[in-house]
C-alpha cells in the first residue's frame, strides 16, 4: 500500500471508507486481514434493567453492576435513561466508526422525572404487581409500549394507593 504523506493530488474516490473495527493497522506489519462482521445483540428495552440501573445511580454504584450485562445491551439502557429524561451526567452515543456505544459520565445523577419514576418504582413487590397488570393489559408487548404509558401507570397506582 502507498504511504500518502506528501501526496497531494488524493481525491476521496481514491480512498476506500473503512470501519475502525473491520481492520487492526500496526505500522510496522501492515494492514491485518479484516476482523469476521460482528453478531449484532438485538436490543429491547428492559424494565427491570432500567429500574435496577437508577435504584444503582441513586446509590452511587451503576458500576458495580455493570459486569453482570452484555455491554452493548448496557451502553443501549444507558442510551434509553438519557433518551426517557431520568438520567443526567452519563450518556451513550453510537459510534458509527467503532460500530458500538461510547458513554462517559461526569457524576450519574437522577433527574426529577427519574426520582419521579424510581419513586414508583422502588418497592420490589408492587413493582412486579403493575408489571404484571400491565402485561395482563399489553400482553406480551411491555417492551413496545411507550414509555411514558409505563410510567404513568407506575406513578398513578403508587398515587392511588396513597389515597386510599
Amino acid at each position: 500500500m502507498d504511504s500518502f504523506v506528501g501526496r497531494t493530488n488524493v481525491t476521496f474516490r481514491e480512498l476506500e471508507p473503512v470501519r475502525v473495527t473491520d481492520m487492526a493497522y500496526q505500522a510496522s506489519e501492515g494492514p491485518k486481514e479484516p476482523a469476521a462482521p460482528r453478531a449484532f445483540t438485538p436490543l429491547k428495552r428492559d424494565l427491570d434493567l432500567i429500574r435496577s440501573m437508577l435504584l444503582e445511580i441513586e446509590a452511587g454504584t451503576l458500576l458495580s453492576q455493570q459486569k453482570q450485562y452484555d455491554e452493548e445491551i448496557w451502553n443501549y439502557h444507558i442510551w434509553l435513561l438519557n433518551q426517557a429524561k431520568l438520567v443526567e451526567g452519563i450518556s451513550a452515543q453510537w459510534c458509527v466508526a467503532g460500530n458500538a456505544y461510547v458513554w462517559t459520565t461526569s457524576r450519574p445523577m437522577l433527574t426529577w422525572e427519574g426520582c419521579e419514576f424510581l419513586s414508583a418504582a422502588r418497592n420490589e413487590g408492587y413493582w412486579r404487581s403493575r408489571l404484571n397488570e400491565i402485561r395482563t393489559k399489553a400482553g406480551q408487548a411491555l417492551v413496545e409500549l411507550p414509555f411514558e404509558v409505563v410510567k404513568s401507570i407506575l406513578i398513578d397506582g403508587l398515587v392511588g394507593a396513597t389515597k386510599s
